[in-house]
């Protein structure tokens, strides 16, 4: 009996020790993963959940709530496509967004926020260009109703122009647009307050800590009150979140009924924001849901234009894995007006059901047969899945899904190796068993982080050379999506190849079935015009023997160059940014690719591309062109070798 007690309290020692060095591996190497995707995770099971009661008892709508708080005003692909924005620079649409916005205040809306930055303007060389646009934010202004946002940068804060800070009423209308991206690159929370990297950027006396454009936007809809937990937890797509609508800025431009934006934005707040493929994306907590990516955002109701269907339903089905910004601060912003947003517990909760778990797995570990505590074990878990579950559908409480069941599986794995010890009497063996169950490389994984670069740019002379796959979408049909990816992939890689492995170019991304890519950028190259051209020719080449196909069909490309200036650099915000090129010499060498439609030709350079070669190519002269967009008129050139 002795002996019995004796064993009995080791075990329990043991179970103890266990229960803490798995609790302590936990909270110091993986807490941060598990946790977040925990979040993750537990979205998804909402969306099963929802998706199995759907035929019993559907959720109310939005629309039957009274539809959601919040709209959006979204700068889209249809946007870029229509009249007056197409060919335009986005910096010459303001009189188009002072109408818009003018109607939207006119129609009863609560406050406006920007999740755009205009930090340049055209008035300096147009006078007078931008007058209603100036008059409009002094309106919203002084109302209270438009707040503007900036980025906080570790160098200086990306702020709007001058010139609409001074509208809009100053520094007091102008919030952070910042939010936190965790070591994953996911989003899940979002700031309410921030401090100001450059307080007295915007205007002296600007407090050192402000509210962020959601909070502020939150706050002037009376719904932000004290002793809000801040960071918030973002509850996407459920509750006052769900059903987002967005509204295109074309349909909206060409609308003329104030009973249209009465009916659809009075009352609510309402945010302008880019929703497009390759611009200011991020991955958010409900990425594992399914139809994750623009189905969040319900369209809105249409106005004047017809919708866009036909170009929707020629695109190929996919599932996308990002989300457009606007659509993070639309959930906060839903999140706050609605209280809805996301709970987690406290440490110490969080602690004690971690401890006490790991302990009870270690006793039966070490007390019951081996396969029964396994089972015990497998029990545990999917009891502990289904109570996170409940609490995560029911009251928007996230428990520590994973972080729990990774303890007890650890507290398993740790008590079933000191067992396996116990009774074989062999260090050697038990070594071996810590390594299987226990392997190196996901500590090495999951601590893993690189420092981030520099935000910043600057202006220097490149070769931009935009290359097209002619008749893409005919292609596209005739071939599945996995042919379809296939083929694309086995297309880029051969131009990549050519444009980085043998010509010193650099693909800057990839646009649909198009490749922009750059020579002179980001390493300096003299030769860059040269290399560009030899590059196109190249390319011509590699196609011109039908060794690409896709849908069975030979790839036949456009290929457009231009020399210029260009802003190159990393664009974006500290958390999230991207090596781009902007600027007039980029948008021009897409414009000369098209051209190649009315010529009948493959590659088309600008003159200044042709003059910087120096004489390393034969060209011939094809037809001087006006380019939308462009006053001045542009003489395009064939490269003949």
């Amino acid at each position: 009996m002795r002996g019995a007690g004796s064993a009995a309290a080791r075990d329990a020692a043991v179970a103890a020790i266990v229960a803490a060095a798995t609790a302590l591996i936990v909270a110091t190497a993986f807490a941060p993963t598990l946790d977040g995707l925990s979040i993750d995770i537990l979205f998804w099971l909402r969306d099963r959940v929802a998706a199995a009661a759907a035929g019993a008892d559907p959720p109310p709508s939005p629309q039957d709530r009274g539809g959601p708080p919040v709209a959006i005003v979204a700068i889209d692909e249809e946007t870029y496509r229509r009249e007056p924005f197409k060919g335009v620079p986005q910096a010459l649409w303001t009189p188009q967004l002072a109408s818009v916005l003018d109607a939207i205040l006119s129609g009863g809306a609560r406050v406006i926020g920007f999740d755009v930055v205009y930090p340049t303007s055209v008035e300096p060389r147009i006078t007078g260009y931008e007058r209603d646009f100036r008059r409009v934010l002094r309106r919203g202004g002084a109302e209270g109703r438009i707040v503007l946002g900036q980025v906080q940068q570790r160098e200086e804060p990306l702020i709007p122009y001058r010139g609409y800070v001074f509208a809009v009423g100053g520094s007091a209308n102008i919030r952070p647009l910042n939010l936190i991206v965790d070591a994953d690159g996911v989003i899940r929370r979002a700031p309410l307050r921030l401090p100001l990297l450059q307080p007295g950027g915007l205007a002296a006396g600007t407090p050192a800590v402000v509210e962020t454009l959601a909070a502020e936007l939150a706050r002037r809809a009376g719904a932000l009150p004290a002793g809000r937990r801040d960071p918030m937890l973002l509850n996407f797509a459920g509750g006052s979140a769900a059903g987002i609508p967005a509204y295109s800025l074309a349909d909206l431009h060409a609308c003329d009924d104030p009973a249209f934006f009465r009916r659809n934005f009075a009352g609510k707040v309402v945010l302008l924001g880019v929703v497009l493929d390759v611009e200011d994306r991020n991955l958010a907590a409900d990425r594992f849901v399914a139809g994750h990516g623009e189905a969040e955002i319900a369209a809105g109701e249409r106005c004047a234009l017809p919708s866009p269907a036909s170009q929707a339903a020629a695109a190929p089905p996919r599932r996308r894995s990002t989300v457009p910004g606007v659509y993070i601060h639309a959930t906060a912003v839903a999140n706050l007006i609605g209280g809805d947003d996301l709970h987690a517990l406290p440490w110490w909760p969080s602690a004690a059901i971690g401890l006490l778990g790991s302990f009870a797995v270690a006793a039966a570990v070490l007390r019951v047969a081996p396969l029964l505590a396994q089972g015990l074990l497998a029990a545990a878990l999917l009891l502990w899945t289904a109570a996170c579950t409940a609490a995560f559908v029911r009251a928007g409480i996230v428990l520590p899904f994973l972080g729990a069941g990774a303890g007890w599986g650890g507290a398993s794995l740790l008590a079933s190796a000191y067992r396996f010890a116990r009774v074989e009497h062999q260090h050697r063996k038990v070594r071996r068993f810590f390594s299987y169950y226990l392997p190196a490389p996901v500590l090495d994984h999951m601590m893993a982080q690189a420092r981030l670069p520099q935000l910043g740019g600057e202006l220097r002379e490149v070769s931009t050379l935009f290359v097209d796959i002619a008749g893409f979408v005919r292609m596209s049909e005739r071939c599945t999506p996995a042919r379809l990816v296939e083929d694309l992939n086995r297309y880029f890689a051969a131009m990549s190849a050519i444009v980085a492995d043998e010509h010193n170019g650099f693909v800057e991304r990839y646009i649909g079935d198009a490749v922009l890519a750059l020579f002179g950028a980001p390493l300096d190259d003299p030769d860059h015009a040269r290399h560009a051209v030899a590059a196109a020719l190249r390319m011509r080449a590699e196609v011109a023997d039908g060794h690409h196909r896709i849908g069975g069909i030979p790839v036949k490309v456009r290929i457009g160059i231009n020399s210029g200036p260009a802003l190159i650099g990393n664009v974006g915000s500290p958390r999230r940014y991207s090596y781009t090129a902007m600027g007039d010499a980029v948008n021009l060498a897409a414009r000369i690719e098209v051209a190649n439609k009315l010529f009948g030709t493959t590659v088309l350079v600008s003159e200044a591309t042709m003059r910087a070669c120096r004489g390393a190519f034969r060209f011939r002269k094809v037809e001087t062109i006006q380019v939308a967009g462009r006053r001045e008129p542009v003489t395009l050139y064939e490269p003949l070798g």
